[in-house]
């Protein structure tokens, strides 16, 4: 069965009783798992106790793949009691497997939190070759540890080995993805982001969004980190993996809340007019 098959199946038996609208929810790490929280006690104070039905998929080990199967099992499986649902996808690799994810469904909404615009390789280069990553590495030659990346990642020779959940990583290109999505994306990023650089992301997202979808959005919040996190909890230098597993983290409320009414009102829209996206930096 073709998967544009399977999602037309969906919509016939989302009108059976009982069936409810839930949002997925992707991530990788326990600061990521705190903006979902946050996410849902926001949606509940915000619509009078009435909660988000989340279905969390972790994405371990930067397993892709893995996680974008994950989705479509689940979706095989509880076809009959799912309605309508949305998307968000919270960090680097909850970001890549929600727009995957998006592109080959049909979500109502995708929300994509300090999510990569420009190729995964391109990211990588820039967090593998960042002085902070490179001096909790010891590396004592930065200019050779600079070419052995580039060289790592474009495949030319496997001088050194990519930490814990880059490998997958590295093939993806998140516009090939974002111009096939049809649903309404809402970007987000923080401009104290270390790991995503806020500007050249945003740009690239809204680029590729902007040609054939609708109603799209792409915010970048000022003082504020990876994961719409504080400043001084989300740019910790990070050694092995690049998703910070933080306690006690402050998540920036405003944008929060604007996610929040952004999910409640893409929920009330059955018929979507207009083009284009809309961007709220320079």
């Amino acid at each position: 069965m073709s998967f544009i098959l399977f999602c037309l199946l969906l919509s016939i038996v989302s009108m059976e009783a009982g069936a409810k609208s839930v949002t997925f929810a992707f991530y990788s790490g326990s600061a990521e798992e705190s903006v979902v929280d946050s996410i849902k006690a926001s949606y509940a104070c915000h619509n009078s106790g009435e909660g988000l039905d989340i279905v969390p998929l972790i994405v371990k080990e930067g397993k892709l793949q893995a996680a974008v199967a994950e989705f479509s099992d689940y979706l095989s499986t509880h076809s009959s009691s799912i309605s309508q649902y949305n998307m968000i996808g919270v960090g680097i690799m909850g970001s890549a497997v929600a727009t995957m994810c998006a592109a080959e469904s049909s979500p109502e909404s995708l929300v994509l939190i300090s999510g990569l615009g420009i190729s995964g390789r391109d990211a990588l280069r820039r967090i593998l070759t960042a002085g902070s990553y490179m001096a909790n590495m010891q590396m004592g030659d930065s200019q050779n540890f600079r070419k052995q990346v580039d060289g790592t990642l474009c495949g030319t020779c496997d001088s050194i080995m990519l930490p814990s959940g880059f490998a997958e990583l590295k093939y993806f290109v998140p516009t090939q993805y974002l111009e096939k999505v049809k649903c309404p994306v809402l970007c987000v990023y923080g401009t104290n982001d270390s790991l995503v650089e806020w500007y050249e992301n945003a740009k690239a997202a809204e680029s590729a969004l902007s040609a054939s979808n609708h109603g799209s959005k792409v915010l970048a919040y000022m003082n504020t980190g990876y994961c719409l996190l504080s400043s001084s909890q989300s740019n910790i230098p990070h050694t092995g993996d690049i998703n910070p597993n933080l306690k006690n983290t402050t998540v920036n409320a405003t944008a929060i809340s604007y996610i929040v009414d952004w999910i409640s009102s893409e929920n009330k829209i059955t018929h979507r007019r207009g083009g284009g996206s809309e961007s709220a930096f320079p």
